[in-house]
């Protein structure tokens, strides 16, 4: 009673992350959820690749660092 589930996106931009699961409509309050970042090794340099996922919804967001090697 009185809680709202929170609606989010991820934002990316970055040509080695192939895809992002999608999130669901909403979650729940106290909920959690699991995101599966699918990279594209031939697109990655060679040495350490990093670049930031957002994740933002109605009650905020935050960024989250990724790597990858070659």
């Amino acid at each position: 009673p009185g809680t709202v589930g929170i609606h989010c996106e991820t934002v990316y931009s970055c040509n080695w992350i192939s895809s992002v699961t999608s999130l669901p409509e909403t979650i729940a309050p106290g909920a959690n959820t699991m995101v599966t970042v699918n990279i594209d090794r031939s697109r990655l340099a060679t040495g350490t690749n990093t670049t930031e996922l957002y994740v933002r919804s109605n009650n905020g967001g935050d960024v989250v660092q990724i790597k990858a090697t070659r």
